[in-house]
């Protein structure tokens, strides 16, 4: 897949985007500018975190 520009939730998901990077491209540290990110995200990244 290619990495989108950017990320807006309607066209690119961020979930995937980011399940992408960490499984496929095996990127286990990445840097992230936002304006909101809710913590409880990480618990839907935990599986491809863990594997």
């Amino acid at each position: 897949m290619p990495l989108p520009d950017y990320i807006d939730n309607s066209q690119h998901k961020l979930e995937i985007v980011l399940k992408t990077l960490i499984k496929d491209e095996h990127q286990l540290v990445f840097d992230i500018a936002t304006g909101y990110f809710c913590i409880e995200a990480w618990l839907r990244l935990e599986s491809a975190l863990m594997s």
